[in-house]
């Protein structure tokens, strides 16, 4: 459908004599003026549709930019207290989730489900 529409209404010279009814108006004094005042409205509304985008990116981005250094603050602040943390005794838990975690042998990931033995910090320290 969507093909249909591209074909239809962009990949010929004359588009407005394309819509449902129009047709038999080619070659007249008024379905020339129709067709013209079709392709400007067609034309000021894609250049209208292309400023809105690019508007809206633009704030999306500087909103993005603005919230970046806060972000990476936080989570530098929070790896700190994570870090700080004791760990329970021979916690075990997937690999998958060491992974994410610690970030450690990101190499070394495979789709095989395993175990690791590691030291996460005690959850009785947070309050410090």
């Amino acid at each position: 459908m969507v093909l249909v529409s591209i074909q239809s209404l962009i990949f010929v010279s004359e588009p407005y004599f394309n819509q449902p009814g129009y047709e038999h108006t080619r070659g007249t004094p008024t379905g020339t003026a129709q067709s013209l005042e079709y392709d400007d409205n067609i034309r000021q509304a894609t250049i209208r549709q292309l400023q809105e985008t690019s508007s809206t990116e633009k704030r999306i981005s500087s909103s993005i930019s603005q919230h970046v250094p806060s972000l990476i603050r936080h989570t530098n602040d929070l790896k700190k207290e994570f870090y700080s943390l004791t760990s329970p005794d021979h916690l075990i838990i997937p690999s998958e989730l060491t992974i994410f975690l610690l970030k450690t042998s990101s190499n070394n990931i495979n789709n095989t489900t395993t175990t690791t033995i590691v030291n996460i910090p005690s959850i009785s320290n947070t309050n410090k």
